[in-house]
């Protein structure tokens, strides 16, 4: 291990924008600063209003997680790349690690993190949350080769992910870290009959957390849920802003004659209210036709919840099964009601809590921290 890092940079998305890698760097921020002096280089403007699907990139919570940061970058502006790169050259930190989530940040992050490889004898560490996009362009290659070439080396959470960040980089050098698990999410301490009054909902329920997009395959959960109807009965929650056309989604429903089992919740959950939805259920459901990892299996975790995942990219490392959740095959209906049942079957006879605070020790936020100093 390398000598004890007196003063380290960040560089990511932090408060007032919103989402998962916000709170990833928040955390990050938190664990890091308990041995090391921490500043945070944060984004003026994340995407464009015409690039973003979403009603709004700011976190609108009443409950918020804020460290101190400095609003430089704007991914279309290349003055405030060199601000910004001027910044943290100024101070003269001996580690600097950028938070990696997408390809149109790829020309800012990566000519911030070429000049200090060229002019400063700082190390640079890219964290990969999605080496390659979900839903991707051509250009995308072009524009990560470009941005992850400037790091001394690259982090990663999973295995899959470290293959694939090889191929795109021969020569890199790439380690693979857990994802750590969110735990700032427990803030009231409600119980699952609490947080179900409080949504309305009562007995079996499942849940389906975060942005509605092609990707996560919600479509193949609704197909999931007759089949599971035939042995019990269950409320599926979707819980979460459509990034998508609702519509579809409605209209399957309707055909499946679900409507009175599927309650949707088409918004960004704030802070404070994700707590109840994670208490309300008993089963959290990933049923993504591609993916690498996923934060909402670390929140889930969090609050002793087992999951169910597909067999894609890195989720299955985060799954033990029969112990911690189920692993299905991705676009398979009769696969994830099988999975469903069972966990119905085992639900009473498994301690699943059990099994996932020992899961949660290969999750600490020190392994990922030594990840990134080794």
């Amino acid at each position: 291990m390398e000598p004890h890092i007196a003063a380290v940079t960040l560089v990511g998305l932090a408060f007032p924008f919103r989402g998962g890698i916000s709170h990833y760097t928040t955390m990050l921020f938190e664990a890091l600063e308990k041995e090391h002096r921490v500043s945070l280089v944060s984004f003026a403007r994340q995407y464009p209003l015409l690039l973003f699907p979403g009603q709004t990139q700011l976190d609108d919570s009443r409950v918020t997680f804020v460290v101190p940061n400095e609003r430089i970058i704007d991914p279309v502006n290349p003055l405030s790349w060199l601000k910004a790169f001027l910044k943290i050259k100024k101070r003269g930190s001996c580690l600097v690690v950028f938070q990696w989530w997408h390809p149109f940040f790829g020309l800012c992050l990566g000519t911030i993190g070429h000049l200090l490889k060229l002019f400063t004898r700082q190390k640079v560490v890219f964290i990969c949350h999605n080496v390659i996009p979900h839903e991707g362009h051509w250009i995308d290659r072009l524009l990560i080769r470009y941005a992850l070439a400037s790091a001394h080396k690259l982090v990663v959470h999973a295995e899959e992910e470290r293959k694939q960040a090889r191929r795109l980089l021969p020569r890199a050098k790439v380690v693979s870290s857990p994802h750590p698990t969110y735990e700032q999410f427990r803030i009231h301490g409600i119980s699952q009959r609490e947080a179900q009054a409080r949504l309305s909902v009562q007995g079996n329920t499942l849940l389906f957390f975060g942005y509605v997009r092609p990707y996560k395959g919600l479509q193949y959960l609704l197909k999931a849920l007759p089949e599971v109807m035939k042995e019990i009965d269950v409320t599926l929650l979707v819980s979460g802003e459509f990034y998508e056309p609702r519509q579809g989604y409605l209209d399957l429903v309707a055909s499946l004659g679900l409507e009175p089992h599927v309650r949707m919740i088409d918004r960004y959950i704030p802070n404070e209210e994700v707590e109840i939805y994670f208490a309300a259920c008993d089963l959290v459901i990933l049923p993504y036709v591609s993916g690498t990892q996923s934060g909402i299996v670390q929140i889930a975790y969090s609050f002793m919840k087992p999951v169910i995942c597909t067999k894609v990219g890195g989720l299955p490392e985060a799954v033990v099964e029969g112990k911690t959740g189920f692993l299905v095959n991705p676009a398979d209906p009769r696969d994830l009601a099988r999975a469903i049942l069972t966990f119905y079957r085992l639900k009473n006879r498994e301690d699943f809590a059990s099994h996932i605070t020992t899961m949660k020790e290969r999750f600490a936020w020190d392994k990922l921290i030594a990840a990134i100093k080794n």
